[in-house]
């Protein structure tokens, strides 16, 4: 602390100069910060200040600071590394996050090397490219959770179809509710998309995971209709005639042939009587001796 005199300062006819070289230690801060480093004020006898000419500050760091932030971004940037390999695995398109993820490992490998303030800067733009690489995630699982919805209401649709027909079910009542629940979900889907090209991912996606569900449910239903019609008892199923008519009709043929054969038969045969029964010419007594001639009028 350096005192002038007002006696020194004003001396008549005599100008002054002062030059004052300051050397030291910045202090320790717990924190980096702007602190005064010299101030010239205007004092009274009893050194009270009436008014303050000049300040000098100057930004103090904490290089521990420094070095918790770059720790902080690299644990950020080692877990983004390992959520866009789980996507990656899972069939997601990671291409963009990858490319950000890239531009933050750049900026924290620079930030190691650089000053202070410079450093700050880096790790800033580090903790920046993370947040844009989860925001492309964000957009590649909503793409996904559209799809799966999407895809879910056209194997509805599938069954929908095959119900009307097929099964003849377009006015059924238990196909009613199906539809319904259908046409909610392709809804759901809808608000998704626009959703999406709002640039609205997170929320996106939670309408898309909705109409998936709510697919997936009206899926099961035709599931379990279809199970229904498969158990319910069938009526009698004929053939198709021009197969069948050539055996039909050599049925009727055989019946009818046995059917003359049977008369004929009879008609041979049905003139035997007496105790013995009938054979083919009846059975009988012998009969007494008679012309010849008569015999065979008997017998025929």
């Amino acid at each position: 602390q350096l005192d002038l005199s007002g006696w020194e300062l004003s001396y008549e006819n005599v100008d002054e100069s002062v030059k004052v070289n300051l050397k030291g230690m910045a202090p320790k801060v717990d924190s980096s910060r702007e602190i005064e480093l010299v101030s010239i004020n205007v004092a009274t006898p009893g050194g009270r200040v009436k008014e303050t000419v000049k300040n000098v500050t100057a930004f103090v760091t904490n290089p521990g600071e420094l070095k918790g932030d770059i720790t902080s971004v690299k644990e950020a940037y080692t877990k983004l590394e390992k959520d866009i390999a789980q996507n990656k695995a899972d069939g997601i398109d990671v291409s963009k996050a990858e490319a950000k993820a890239k531009d933050a490992l750049n900026s924290l490998n620079s930030a190691a090397g650089a000053s202070y303030s410079n450093a700050q800067i880096y790790i800033k733009n580090a903790n920046t490219f993370i947040k844009d690489a989860y925001s492309m995630l964000d957009m590649g699982l909503t793409q996904k959770a559209i799809k799966d919805a999407k895809e879910a209401i056209d194997k509805t649709d599938e069954w929908i179809t095959y119900f009307k027909t097929e099964k003849n079910l377009g006015s059924d009542p238990r196909l009613a509710p199906i539809i319904t629940k259908r046409e909610f979900a392709a809804e759901d889907v809808t608000d998704a998309k626009d959703l999406f090209d709002e640039g609205k991912y997170t929320e996106a996606r939670k309408k898309a995971e909705e109409a998936y569900k709510k697919a997936d449910e009206v899926f099961q239903e035709t599931q379990s209709l279809n199970e229904e019609l498969e158990a319910a008892p069938k009526g009698m199923e004929f053939p198709d005639l021009p197969g069948i008519l050539i055996y039909i009709v050599g049925i009727i043929i055989v019946v009818i042939v046995g059917f003359v054969l049977l008369r004929i038969m009879k008609k041979r045969g049905g003139k035997g009587g007496g105790k013995g029964g009938g054979g083919s010419f009846g059975s009988r007594d012998r009969p007494k001796k008679k012309s010849t001639a008569h015999q065979y009028d008997e017998l025929f």
